[in-house]
């Protein structure tokens, strides 16, 4: 637990030290849609998840771990989808609200709930299977891709949208490393992942 503090602590260091570049790059109004984006994917991470990823903490036995991975992302396919529809059709009241300035974002919103409750899963299986160093890595991978994409991204025709679209990158590259190393987990014999066993 104390290599994943220190790769938290060290990846949180890397966003302070290059968070003045990014002040230069993006305007506060970016910074502001910036927040609005993160807001709105952490709360509907949780309801996409129904919080099945924290279980996965406690099986021994292997099977069970798997049973239950399987139900998590049974549940975050499932929910991810219905929000996913429900953004759709409230999207015409978040732009007339003003949460987003773009209708794309809103799209770009629902992928990202799918994305982050992927990553969310694949964390606690790493944190289960105790492979702290790797999980102090990836989290610097993830805040180095993001920052990296983040200031590629400013100088495209995507603008200010470049800040949310880099921090989505890095959450993206840091899940599929995750699931490189959990691969193991999703593979099953025949008839061991019954329907009626996972639920």
């Amino acid at each position: 637990m104390v290599m994943v503090f220190s790769g938290t602590v060290a990846s949180q260091a890397i966003y302070f030290l290059f968070y003045p570049l990014l002040t230069r790059i993006y305007s506060d109004a970016n910074f502001g849609e910036y927040a609005i984006f993160i807001s709105f994917l952490s709360i509907l991470s949780v309801l996409a998840t129904g919080q099945y990823e924290l279980p996965i903490l406690l099986p021994k036995k292997e099977n069970d771990l798997r049973l239950l991975t399987w139900g998590a992302v049974f549940v975050m396919s499932l929910m991810s989808t219905l929000i996913f529809i429900l953004l759709m059709l409230f999207a015409p009241i978040l732009k007339k609200y003003e949460y987003f300035g773009s209708s794309w974002l809103i799209v770009l919103l629902g992928i990202s709930i799918l994305i982050y409750s992927s990553y969310q899963i694949q964390f606690y299986l790493t944190l289960r299977n105790k492979n702290f160093k790797s999980l102090a890595l990836i989290n610097l991978v993830h805040v180095g891709v993001g920052i990296f994409f983040q200031w590629i991204l400013s100088k495209t025709f995507w603008g200010g949208a470049g800040l949310i679209i880099g921090y989505m990158l890095g959450i993206l590259v840091a899940t599929l490393l995750l699931h490189n190393q959990n691969r193991w987990i999703f593979k099953h014999e025949k008839n061991t992942l019954l329907f009626s066993k996972v639920k």
